[in-house]
């Protein structure tokens, strides 16, 4: 099994109030902007990249807040702070949408460890952490599950890409 090593830079702007989210174009969920990371990339390259190719703008990193990896060691996600330097969020390619979300209200078709990121952004001290990356798929099902028609969504989408 190859590593999955993947990047994502979270942008809070509004004194911390708004979160910028992208919604996949293969699966209809929103998600903290990032991606896999490239053999010859370092973990802030791939970070940048990602995120201009998910958002059309030019991000800056202030800190690594946290990075996830699995108990086997095979997956490392890493969640970079930072804000835009230049560009007006704007889907592409590898985004269906591009919004600035408040806090307060954040899309339901958005995960729970990505509620859980956006939580450890907001509550960052700069010291970054290092945590096991597990996913609770119950918790997760059952978080889409109170809204039905999402879920369908996601499934037929899921099947078709």
């Amino acid at each position: 099994m190859k590593k999955e090593i993947s990047a994502h830079l979270l942008v809070l702007r509004k004194d911390n109030q708004e979160v910028l989210l992208t919604k996949r174009c293969d699966i209809p969920i929103w998600v903290i902007p990032g991606g896999h990371k490239e053999a010859e990339e370092t973990l802030e390259e791939a970070c940048l990249r990602e995120f201009k190719e998910e958002t059309n703008c030019t991000g800056v990193i202030d800190a690594l807040v946290a990075s996830y990896i699995s108990e086997d060691k095979e997956i490392e996600k890493h969640l970079f702070i930072g804000h835009v330097i230049d560009g007006t969020p704007s889907p592409t390619k590898e985004s269906q949408e591009v919004v600035w979300f408040p806090v307060s209200n954040l899309p339901s078709t958005l995960a729970l460890y990505e509620k859980k990121r956006i939580q450890t952004c907001l509550d960052f001290n700069g010291s970054s952490k290092q945590e096991i990356y597990k996913i609770d798929y119950f918790k997760e099902l059952a978080n889409q599950l109170r809204f039905p028609l999402h879920l369908i969504n996601l499934i037929i989408n899921s099947l078709n890409a």
